[in-house]
């Protein structure tokens, strides 16, 4: 691993532990074992380093989109597996999803750095769009309301639920959410007397 690599990775679990704005170049430094002036020769400014992390969440969420297509999943498994990204955010505790901690903070960012968030979380909806269409076309989906509203209904109940579950301590909210999203999108209904 490069050390420009090495410093975005342990920068990127700094923001999801912690936030973006919770650390300085010199803890980087430390972390890393380097000094803070070849942290700054990679990322002249935290703006920088902070727009390459986004980026990066971009590119990995579009590579992982492209290996789902090869897996020859049906649209309920690649939502599954969709589910399944946020996973680690509940199962460890420690740590918040990147649009969960920059949305939070989201104030304090840079013009550039909120661009790129925004971007990102366009990448998510246009994906969850095209498979719900897609599912729709196969008839494995069965949801009445436009594709657009329904996309934007699960990512923001995800985001939600991923805070709450965080807060409890229980990540059976998460599963629970996720579980009644993905029956109501095949047209079941919960049976009745189900805790959350």
């Amino acid at each position: 691993m490069s050390t420009r690599e090495s410093i975005i990775e342990v920068a990127e679990n700094f923001i999801l532990e912690r936030g973006y704005n919770a650390f300085s170049f010199q803890d980087l430094a430390n972390m890393v074992g380097i000094k803070k002036a070849s942290i700054h020769y990679h990322f002249p400014t935290k703006e920088d380093l902070g727009k390459a992390i986004v980026s990066k969440f971009r590119t990995d969420f579009k590579e992982w989109a492209k290996q789902l297509e090869l897996q020859g999943l049906n649209h309920v498994e690649k939502l599954d597996a969709y589910f399944m990204t946020y996973k680690k955010f509940i199962t460890q505790g420690d740590k918040i999803s990147l649009e969960g901690i920059l949305g939070a903070e989201l104030n304090s960012l840079s013009e550039d750095i909120q661009e790129e968030l925004r971007l990102f979380f366009q990448d998510r909806v246009k994906w969850l769009k095209q498979l719900l269409t897609d599912g729709l076309y196969t008839g494995e989906f069965k949801f009445t309301v436009d594709v657009e509203s329904q996309a934007m209904m699960i990512v923001s109940s995800i985001q939600g639920v991923l805070q709450i579950a965080r807060t409890n301590k229980n990540p059976e909210f998460f599963f629970t959410v996720t579980r009644m999203i993905k029956n109501s999108l095949m047209g079941m209904q919960m049976p009745v007397g189900v805790k959350l």
